[in-house]
């Protein structure tokens, strides 16, 4: 029912074919650009009555990929202490609580 390969096609100018090759060969890690565009998110999320709480909030940040990159490189997202998935959970609530603020704003 479903595919389970596909074919992608890059199209760039001669002299930019080097620069792109090499992200195809060299991965790089990609992180998570949700917590600059959060407050946008969870309003939306709120008006629609899918998060109707802070616990609702942080689980459904669980189903992210911000989510999947804090638990591979928290340092980037300036989580500092990292030892265990509270310390995950308290820096979502913390979050959270900071877009909520904004929004009461």
């Amino acid at each position: 029912q479903f595919d389970d390969q596909g074919i992608a096609y890059l199209m760039v100018q001669e002299k930019k074919s080097d620069f792109y090759q090499k992200f195809l060969y060299d991965p790089f890690p990609l992180e998570s650009s949700l917590g600059s565009q959060l407050i946008d998110h969870l309003n939306a999320e709120i008006v629609s009555g899918t998060i109707t709480s802070i616990k609702t909030a942080v689980n459904y940040l669980h189903w992210t990929y911000l989510f999947r990159r804090l638990t591979k490189n928290p340092t980037y997202y300036n989580l500092k202490k990292f030892k265990k998935a509270e310390d995950i959970n308290e820096y979502l609530e913390r979050l959270v609580r900071s877009c909520i603020n904004q929004l009461d704003e």
